[in-house]
């Protein structure tokens, strides 16, 4: 059973693949700058540089914006997925 859903929706993936494409791409990206904020802010070996403190002071609330960002730009891009393979009337 698992096989035949997996065929299924590996070929939905191949067939629509303009739509599901950027949205996987979209998200890779959301993804890689979150991860990319969240480890200069949280990265325990920081506090040895000097003008730590105004790194972080910097960067603590930049991580909320954008990991709110990468939410919010997930999310519309799974709305126009789903507009782009419901049907049109």
């Amino acid at each position: 059973m698992f096989r035949l859903v997996a065929k299924l929706a590996v070929s939905n993936l191949i067939k629509n693949r303009r739509l599901y494409y950027p949205f996987a791409l979209a998200t890779c990206v959301a993804v890689a700058i979150s991860y990319i904020f969240n480890s200069l802010a949280f990265n325990p070996n920081l506090s040895k540089m000097t003008g730590a403190n105004s790194v972080i002071l910097v960067l603590s609330p930049r991580v909320v914006i954008v990991n709110i960002t990468a939410g919010i730009v997930s999310f519309m891009l799974i709305n126009l997925v789903y507009e782009g393979i419901a049907p049109r009337s």
